[in-house]
Formats: C-alpha cells, structure tokens, sequence
C-alpha cells in the first residue's frame, strides 16, 4: 500500500503580500526571516514526502516479495511434511494391517482349538453322562431285584417264624427252621425297607425269645448284630437279651473282666430296659454282676446298687423283688435244672444273706396280693416239675442199661425262661 502525504499550508502563507503595505526597518527583516522558514520548511516537508514514499513503496515491494517466498517456503514445508506423514501412515497401516492378519491367524487358530476343546468337552460330558445314566439304570436295576430278593427273604422269615410258632405250640423244638430264620435275618440287615416294616420287629422278637429260651448263644450273637437297632428299640427284645446276657456273664467260670464283649452286649441292653420304663430289670442283673465281680462279697458298688433298688416305686419294687425270687430256684424258670440255674441260685441266696434287709423287702412284697397269686403259681410249677424229674430218674434207674428212657428221650430239655 501507497501512502501519499501532503504538504501542510502555513498560517503565515494564507495571505498573499500586497504592494500596496510597504515594509520597512524591523518589520522587513521579520517577513523576510519569516518567509525563509517557510520555504525551507516546505521544501523539508516536500522532501521527507519524496523519502516516505520511496521507503514506503520499497517496504511494500519487499512484504510482497516476502510474503510469496514465506508462502512457497511453508507450503514446500507443508508438501514435505503431508508426504513424510503420509508415507509414515501408509507403512502405520501395512504394519496394522500385518498385525491384524496376524491376530486373525491367531484367533482362527484359538477357535478352531476352543471348537475342540468343547466339542471333546461335550463328547466326555455326554459319555458321562452316558455312563452315569447306565450306571444309574444298573443301579436302579440291582435296587430292584435286591428289593425282590429282600421282599423274598421278608415273606420267607415270615413263614419260618409261623412254622417254628406252630412247632413250639406242639412241643416240638424246631432246630432246623431256627437255624433257616437266623440266616435269612442276617441277610435282611441291610434291607432300611424291610426293617422298618412293622411285622419285621414282631418277628425278631419271636426269633429272639425262641433263641433265648433254647440258649442258642452264637445264633443270638448273629441276629443281635444284624438287627441290632430293631433289637434296641423293642422293649420285649431288650428285656430279653440282658436276662440272656446277664445269665451268661453269672453262670460263666471266668471273671467278669474277661467277658469284655458279652459285658458290652449286657450293658447295653441294661441302659436299653431302663430307656424303656423297666429300670428295675437292669438294676437287678447290674447287682448280679457286680455280686459275681467281688467274688460274692458286698462292696461299695453293690451297697450303691442295693440302695438303688429301694429307691424304685411300688410297681418297679415288686417286680424287682419277684425276678429275684424266681431266680432263688432253678425249677422256678427251667425245666431242668442246669449249671446256670444252679449257679444263679447259689448267688441269690449269699446276696440275700448278705444283704438281710433286701431279704426282707423281698418277703414282703412277696407276703402282697399283688405277687402272692404269682409266687404260688411258681411254688406250684417248682413242685410239678420236682416230681416230673424224681419219676423220670426212678425209671431210669428201673429200666435196662441197653434200652435207653422212653421218659428220658421225651423229657424236655429247652430250659424255657418263665418272665
């Protein structure tokens, strides 16, 4: 851009001198020096004009000439710079490209294992699933014909125990049909099903009382073992296997500490009579025991047991009282009488003799309308069978030596518990 200046008009220049004043003296030399200045300062003016247009056209020419070379410089620059950046981004993009066939290779590769992976996944999963399945049918199938076979051996016991009811109904004693009905209750000892039927209990209660009163010691083992909760939750069952197992430990020839698994099988009935309301059955066959342990001696134990007795109320006391007479004799509860009769005998009477108030007590409760019809009963069945004995051995005696008792053969020998 042009920048044009002009030339300022002095004050002084506006009017122009007329002829018509003439100057003189001081007033002359004033205009002149006056109008001096004006020309020189014009002639300045007009100069530094001529200079700041010169300067001005030679600033203008060197900006544009300036601008267009700083213009063709950055965009050289800028050409340079968007090609160095393009090629950078190209070879970016190859490489990524590179990188992403790469990835894509190796994410074929994880699928195609992950698609085996789950495909060997699901083949186990199905072949266990496969076998379970089968193993599950199996299983069921077993369970089905065990039940069946249980349901057999259930129906089977059945008859054996009516068979076996029948023949001792008729003085028969049924040794083979007991030996049947112990193995197939022993097989029945897994089968939850069949023992909590109803009839099972009632017919191992049968069992167990024929076994008893025919003192078959390793068969009740075996069938104590095999149903030994239904046994303990039996009243009938308990009462009956600790007179079994307290008989057994008393009438034994040796010491009470050496009868470590019969006093196990004893004891735990004891505590099973006394959970079923019959305390006075354990506390009888405990002073027993503890009686045989001492030698027949009295001991703090014993003292504690008999003690123990008198704490029991009316009803417990009596019965207490009666099994204890029961067991003074052999012939109040056996047929014939036998070591173990003999022996239970011989302890009731030293305990009663050491203990005369006990003595007392049973002889009262024996003088009672409640036990007196009972003690006769037995007075009476004692005498009977005395005298059944006394007439077989006078006609053994009589008979020959080669030809053996008639009498004898038929006289029973079971030695059946009288309760």
């Amino acid at each position: 851009m042009f920048l044009f200046y002009s030339s300022p008009v002095s004050p002084v220049m506006e009017y122009e001198p007329s002829t018509k004043h003439v100057l003189q003296g001081r007033e002359l030399i004033d205009y002149l020096v006056e109008k001096t200045a004006s020309t020189t300062k014009n002639a300045l003016i007009e100069r530094e004009d001529r200079r700041n247009r010169r300067s001005t056209m030679l600033f203008s020419l060197i900006t544009f000439v300036g601008i267009s070379g700083l213009m063709g410089a950055a965009k050289l620059f800028i050409d340079r710079a968007v090609q160095e950046r393009t090629k950078e981004f190209h070879a970016e993009m190859l490489s990524n490209a590179e990188q992403l066939e790469r990835k894509i290779a190796s994410m074929q590769l994880e699928a195609q294992a992950l698609q085996k992976l789950l495909t060997d996944k699901i083949e186990a999963i199905a072949d266990a699933i496969d076998h379970q399945v089968k193993m599950q049918v199996s299983e069921e199938a077993s369970r089905g014909l065990m039940t069946l076979k249980h349901r057999e051996q259930y129906h089977a016991l059945k008859q054996f125990v009516a068979e076996i009811q029948e023949q001792v109904a008729e003085n028969s004693f049924p040794e083979n049909l007991l030996t049947a009905a112990v193995d197939t209750a022993n097989q029945l000892s897994d089968a939850t099903d069949i023992v909590q039927e109803p009839m099972f209990q009632e017919m191992i209660e049968t069992l167990i009382d024929l076994l008893v009163r025919s003192d078959r010691v390793k068969d009740i083992n075996r069938v104590e073992q095999a149903t030994r909760e239904t046994c303990l939750r039996s009243k009938r069952i308990a009462l009956d296997l600790t007179d079994h197992y307290g008989q057994l430990i008393v009438s034994s020839p040796y010491p009470v500490e050496t009868l470590q698994s019969e006093y196990e099988v004893f004891t735990r009935y004891a505590r099973a009579s006394r959970e079923l309301k019959y305390p006075e059955k354990a506390i009888m066959w405990e002073l027993f025991v503890e009686y045989k342990r001492t030698q027949y001696a009295k001991s703090p134990t014993t003292d504690e047991i008999v003690e123990m007795a008198n704490t029991l109320n009316s009803a417990d006391l009596r019965n207490f009282c009666y099994h204890i007479f029961l067991y003074s004799h052999p012939l109040h509860w056996e047929h014939t009488p036998d070591h173990e009769g003999q022996t239970l005998s011989k302890l009731v009477d030293k305990l009663l003799t050491d203990y005369p108030e006990l003595r007392a007590t049973v002889e009262q409760q024996m003088a009672t309308a409640e036990l007196r019809p009972l003690i006769e009963q037995l007075l009476a069945t004692r005498k009977e069978r005395q005298e059944r004995i006394d007439a077989a051995q006078i006609e053994t005696a009589a008979a020959p030596e080669t030809e053996p008792s008639q009498t004898a053969e038929e006289t029973p020998a079971d030695n059946t518990l009288r309760r």
